[in-house]
């Protein structure tokens, strides 16, 4: 069974890190070291989740502001 990581700094860091992640999105990494704080943007997850699934470890769903697909 796959690790559930549960840290979005973690997720990040295991992704290739802050730059690396912001490419991923078309976002300068300034917006990537905000989601430490903020969490990770609900639009994201389906692409971070399956990079993650890739490199052999899965992701708690709470660390998503799904509240920012109800708005």
């Amino acid at each position: 069974m796959p690790r559930v990581i549960r840290d979005p700094e973690e997720v990040v860091r295991r992704l290739g890190g802050t730059v690396k992640v912001a490419k991923m999105f078309g976002l300068r990494h300034g917006a990537v070291v905000n989601w430490r704080s903020r969490g990770l943007p609900a639009k994201t997850y389906p692409v971070m989740r399956d990079a993650c699934l890739e490199l052999g470890f899965e992701v708690d769903e709470g660390m998503w502001n799904w509240y920012e697909l109800a708005s």
